[in-house]
């Protein structure tokens, strides 16, 4: 238990402060199906992708990586019990052998209790979710929200205060149902509790607009700000002069 507590405590001195001016790259990990999903093809298969994905990205020289189950399609909304064990198992598999390297989950459409919940059993660090401040709809789903006062009294009654939470501001792929300003959202954001406000362009593998990375960061200061879409070595200059990081997926991959 000391050991376990030591290593923690040094994986957060080493990342969990996200010291302004420092920039932070995190993988995302596109896993196989989960459990329970038509898709589903073993549970070996998953464990073993993210752990491979994990190591690969760990050696290139990455922040860390972020767990999603975006093969578990068509989604829900809220992650089934059989969806939050498949993942708890893979998040678990990677902290079991890689302790040093941050490790993030999130459940997709957006279930960010779930996230939760599945990061405080696995020992992940952080989470994402895709909604938090904004009232949003999308056509297959209907009206989408969180609420964040439920959400942050579940982290306390289940302690995983240490967990941190990544959200995203006005998320691709959706439509506010409130109109506000971008920046608005990032301030509302990190008052409801996040560590870091996620910036997209409006849908995947597209590059995050400048001006509103450029709006969130006058209005939020030093807090940290990632991007969280259409990142890759050709845009990195210009966006890392205005966000503290990234979270990839799309131009990792090949095929």
């Amino acid at each position: 238990m000391a050991r376990a507590s030591v290593q923690k405590n040094k994986l957060a001195k080493v990342f969990m402060n996200l010291v302004p001016g420092k920039k932070y790259i995190f993988a995302v990990s596109h896993l196989p199906a989960l459990l329970g999903t038509p898709l589903y093809k073993g549970q070996e298969q998953i464990d073993q992708q993210a752990l491979e994905e994990a190591k690969a990205m760990k050696k290139a020289g990455l922040t860390g990586i972020l767990l999603e189950n975006e093969n578990d399609r068509p989604y829900s909304i809220l992650a089934t019990l059989e969806q939050i064990s498949s993942m708890t198992q893979a998040a678990s598999y990677v902290k079991k052998n890689l302790k040093d390297f941050p490790l993030g989950v999130e459940f997709l459409i957006n279930d960010p209790k779930a996230s939760l919940k599945s990061a405080k059993a696995s020992g992940a660090e952080f989470i994402r979710t895709d909604y938090w401040v904004d009232k949003m709809y999308r056509e297959e789903y209907g009206n989408l929200e969180v609420d964040t006062n439920e959400v942050n009294l579940y982290k306390k009654e289940i302690k995983a205060e240490e967990v941190f939470i990544f959200a995203d501001i006005q998320v691709k792929y959706a439509q506010m149902r409130e109109k506000k300003p971008i920046a608005t959202s990032a301030l509302e954001a990190f008052e409801a509790g996040a560590r870091a406000v996620v910036v997209s362009g409006s849908q995947t593998g597209e590059m995050s607009d400048l001006k509103d990375l450029e709006s969130v960061r006058a209005a939020v200061g030093s807090k940290m700000i990632f991007v969280g879409s259409g990142f890759d070595h050709k845009n990195a200059r210009e966006t890392l002069a205005l966000a503290d990081g990234a979270l990839v997926g799309t131009s990792l991959m090949t095929d």
